[in-house]
């Protein structure tokens, strides 16, 4: 039998396909084989073989496995068989799961498979892709390289190397392939916990004047609260900055859940104004969660009520105050009672007498009167210590309750009372009318030590006093008991002895 041998010059051309057999080979081909008698007979190679083939190998790659008795294809790093005579697959399993995970911490979690057709054999899962913000190693899979049907359980770590932060979220995508050759991905959701935490300032907005010398101070107290799984603690609290004002933190380092704080300290260069704050806290797995606080600058506070509002840890003393703000008055001192009745009381009158001198008092219209001495026997005449406010003054005071306390040395009566009245407040701040006796006498409320029979026993009072409003019998019974201060050379404070022969303190606050 001859043998021929027949040469095929091919001549190389770019875009050209090839036909064997044919002379229209088919357009969508590069190369086309026709036959009805032949097959296309691949390179056969053992296992030992195969593992010699020069490196890197192509995807794509196919050859006949003669030791394993099966079509091999080569794709991402690894030899696949090709899908047996027999189909094969399995189901129920997840195309998606979501978990969560701490930063830095394992999780488990579980896949079921069941075989359906054929005989998938062994089932391999390993990790295929990851998010770029997720550092994820996989741990372990337990049942691996096993017959379906089966559960395996998938354990990761989210590696701190991760660019997510906790409230982030990611996908990895693991790869399961049988040993038919059915591969399969399966994607799952990841939601970055960890030891976020909740921020929240306990006040959002404090007042602060602007000081004469050195500074004033707010400080806004800070719950963090813990929401993730893992513990963490405060790396750092920080505000942006803004000029006059410097900051100083409490409990930098403390393990949630725990409160911490932010001082400003404005210094007299600031100006009046609403000043914001974004005070960033900054937690050891590096979430950073931010609140906002405003620092609402004002001129002097206007009286003792605003003072103690801005600062509930005020205490009783000599405070400065400018009551119309940025109005023509000047910046003056006053008395603050912090303590009685829940406090913040203005001291608008003060006479602390001797017995045997008339004084004249002093209508004040810039100032007022501050506290020396509360003890009988005591003249106080020409010192700052003694007078009260006009009523110009007390018109630009905002009260609407006032305070009287008086003493006598002719008996051991105390007079001490309150009341809230319009009638009163509109008499004291402009001299015209005169309070409502019958209200007072009805409503006034008794304080610590009131003994005295005004203003229960009242039925008398006088009115049109213009600047003596408050001094002169603003509630009285005729000719028995008066509150009554130079009127003639009486000094009266529930008694009526019609002259000045005995000590006595009168004194009226605001509120």
């Amino acid at each position: 039998m001859m043998k021929f041998l027949i040469i095929f010059l091919f001549p190389i051309l770019v875009f050209s396909q090839i036909g064997v057999n044919t002379n229209t080979p088919d357009n969508s081909s590069i190369l086309d084989i026709e036959s009805n008698d032949r097959g296309i007979l691949i390179p056969r190679l053992t296992d030992a073989e195969r593992a010699t083939i020069p490196t890197p190998i192509a995807d794509g790659l196919m050859i006949f496995n003669t030791t394993q008795q099966r079509f091999q294809y080569f794709s991402g790093g690894n030899w696949f068989n090709l899908a047996n005579e027999v189909s094969c697959d399995y189901i129920s399993l997840p195309s998606q799961i979501e978990i969560n995970v701490d930063l830095g911490a394992s999780r488990s979690f579980n896949i079921d498979f069941a075989a359906t057709l054929g005989t998938p054999g062994n089932l391999t899962t390993g990790l295929f892709t990851t998010s770029a913000n997720l550092d994820v190693s996989l741990n372990s899979v337990t049942n691996n390289s096993s017959p379906a049907p089966l559960t395996q359980s998938i354990d990761i770590t989210l590696l701190n190397t991760s660019t997510a932060v906790p409230g982030d979220t990611g996908v990895i995508t693991l790869i399961v392939t049988s040993a038919c050759g059915v591969t399969k991905y399966i994607n799952v959701n990841v939601n970055v916990t960890g030891c976020d935490f909740n921020l929240t300032a306990n006040t959002i907005s404090q007042f602060m004047t602007v000081p004469t010398a050195g500074t004033n101070d707010v400080t806004f107290n800070l719950d963090i609260n813990q929401l993730g799984t893992l513990p963490g603690t405060v790396s750092s609290i920080t505000a942006n900055p803004i000029a006059g004002f410097t900051t100083t933190t409490t409990n930098v380092g403390c393990s949630y859940d725990c409160d911490a704080s932010i001082t400003f300290s404005g210094d007299n260069t600031i100006l009046t104004g609403t000043y914001t704050f974004d005070i960033d806290v900054t937690s050891s797995c590096g979430t950073t969660n931010t609140t906002t606080v405003q620092v609402i600058v004002e001129p002097l506070p206007r009286d003792c009520k605003q003072i103690l509002a801005e600062d509930p840890t005020a205490t009783d003393g000599v405070y400065s105050i400018d009551p119309d703000g940025s109005g023509a008055l000047p910046t003056m001192d006053c008395q603050c009672d912090m303590t009685t009745d829940g406090g913040g009381w203005t001291m608008v009158l003060n006479y602390l007498r001797l017995t045997g001198t008339d004084p004249a008092p002093v209508v004040r219209t810039t100032s007022l009167p501050v506290i020396n001495s509360s003890v009988l026997g005591t003249g106080e005449e020409g010192t700052i210590y003694w007078g009260h406010a006009g009523n110009a003054l007390l018109s630009n005071f905002d009260f609407t309750t006032v305070r009287f306390y008086g003493l006598s040395s002719d008996h051991t009566r105390v007079l001490h009372f309150k009341h809230t009245q319009v009638a009163m407040v509109d008499y004291f701040q402009t001299g015209a009318g005169a309070i409502d006796r019958v209200d007072l006498q009805a409503n006034f409320t008794p304080l610590a030590g009131h003994t005295a029979n005004l203003p229960g026993l009242a039925t008398n009072n006088n009115g049109n006093q213009n600047n003596n409003a408050m001094l002169r019998r603003p509630f009285r019974r005729n000719n028995v008991y008066e509150w009554d201060i130079n009127n003639g050379d009486d000094w009266e404070m529930d008694n009526n002895l019609n002259n000045s022969n005995h000590n006595t303190l009168h004194r009226i606050w605001i509120r």
